[in-house]
């Protein structure tokens, strides 16, 4: 395919569709009810992004070339992750499920996060991967208030407390881009202040008002915390210039200010009276609280059974966990399933399943900040680098809250994040040091490759 005069390989066009479509994929998840409503259903976890990605792949190898995996990418603590789970499925009460979860961990962090990395090799790529993420991202957003906007917010609780009341249809999915849309739209924004004032800087500041706005409205209390964490990561690293310690330094301690005064001034004019009293009692009594209630139970019991699943897990997938959790949980819950992604981890893979993707997700981080320090750079990348990095934060956050691990989005960002930080195939705008300021090319590019 050609744009103008250039030529587009099929399999940077599908890698750019299918970032495109991985932020409308959570509105699938979440269509018409609550996240409590869908969290009891059950589903085939395979989306449009899926078979985009696929086709991706098969592009990439009819062109020619084969799928390197980029230094960055942690392949082998994926591996011993992958290979934990398929011993653990010796032990699963429903083996079919957990191979079916295997399979699609395997296509993701073994298929998915490769391709990403070895199509995106140039500056150019990497810029066009930003902008099909935040056009996603703002369809997901136009979808979420169209569905306020029709359907209004649900009558009755799904969560069997006052705020369940409150959220409208479709909240769970939105939640989710919100983390990645309030912190990414804000880096970019800051990144096209640096250049003075265009219709771009009212576009991402109108975006970035918009995701703020629909997050908060979602009432999703995590999704709330988290939003504001990634905001936080993005205000204190700079978008020009390099990342020293003393200036982010500088900059959380102004944050932290800053929060201090709105906690003493501005909370009672932002949060309604309803909810500052439904937050209040859950701070005052947490336990008593339903959905809290659940999550200390479930996520307790985990850490229980650690005689049992010091080495291997119980299998992965919902049905497998719940066959074998029952048995040490010892209060009530209204759902037998551990509302945390790490410990989710523990149940299906072990201990040291858990610990071996904790090391793999704490590598893919210290490769975004080393990407950010070791460039000088002041390029629209950078900071796309910035947000991507905050809203990666913004979502493991908000895992220690929700088990949802298989939103496409998520590792999408983390292929981003690897791709645009690694040192073979670091953008264009991102020279490390020893590089001084010689520009870093792909050696495999062809000629007629210049995307």
């Amino acid at each position: 395919m050609k744009l103008g005069q250039k030529h587009i390989p099929l399999s940077l066009l599908f890698v750019l569709v299918a970032i495109f479509l991985s932020p409308i994929e959570v509105i699938d998840l979440n269509p018409v009810k609550t996240e409590a409503e869908v969290g009891r259903q059950r589903s085939v976890n395979i989306g449009p992004p899926d078979f985009v990605f696929f086709l991706a792949l098969l592009s990439f190898m009819a062109e020619g070339r084969r799928v390197r995996f980029i230094r960055a990418i942690p392949v082998a603590w994926y591996a011993a992750f992958l290979l934990l789970g398929l011993a653990s499925t010796l032990r699963a009460s429903v083996p079919l499920e957990s191979i079916k979860h295997l399979v699609q961990y395997a296509f993701i962090l073994l298929g998915v996060i490769p391709v990403i990395g070895a199509v995106l090799k140039t500056e150019e790529r990497v810029r066009w991967s930003g902008m099909a993420l935040a056009l996603g991202l703002a369809a997901n957003l136009t979808l979420a208030v169209w569905v306020l906007l029709t359907l209004g917010r649900v009558g009755e609780s799904g969560y069997g407390e006052e705020l369940g009341a409150a959220e409208f249809y479709g909240a769970g999915g939105l939640s989710r881009a919100a983390m990645v849309a309030v912190p990414l739209f804000l880096a970019l924004l800051r990144r096209q202040l640096v250049h003075g004032l265009g219709t771009g800087t009212f576009l991402l500041g109108g975006l970035w008002i918009l995701a703020f706005v629909m997050g908060m409205l979602a009432f999703n209390r995590s999704a709330m915390v988290a939003i504001v964490t990634g905001l936080v990561v993005v205000l204190v690293l700079p978008i020009t210039g390099k990342v020293r310690a003393s200036r982010v330094a500088l900059r959380v301690c102004v944050l932290a200010i800053l929060t201090v005064v709105f906690a003493w001034k501005g909370y009672e004019l932002v949060v309604p009276e309803t909810y500052r009293e439904v937050y209040a009692a859950v701070a005052e009594s947490p336990l008593e609280d339903v959905s809290v209630r659940a999550r200390y139970e479930t996520n307790m019991a985990v850490l229980r059974s650690w005689q049992e699943t010091l080495i291997l897990g119980w299998g992965y997938d919902v049905p497998n966990i719940v066959a074998k959790i029952d048995r040490y949980i010892t209060g009530p819950t209204i759902n037998p399933l551990p509302h945390n992604v790490f410990l989710n981890w523990w149940a299906e893979a072990g201990l040291l399943g858990m610990v071996i993707m904790i090391t793999a997700t704490c590598k893919c981080v210290m490769a975004g900040w080393r990407g950010l320090v070791a460039s000088g750079s002041s390029s629209w990348t950078r900071g796309l680098l910035v947000g991507l990095v905050g809203a990666y934060l913004s979502i493991l956050f908000h895992y220690v809250f929700h088990a949802s691990v298989f939103r496409r989005m998520d590792w999408v960002i983390v292929g981003l994040i690897l791709a645009a930080s690694s040192p073979r195939g670091r953008p264009l705008g991102l020279s490390s040091q020893s590089d001084g300021n010689r520009r870093v090319t792909d050696h495999d590019t062809k000629p007629h490759e210049k995307l």
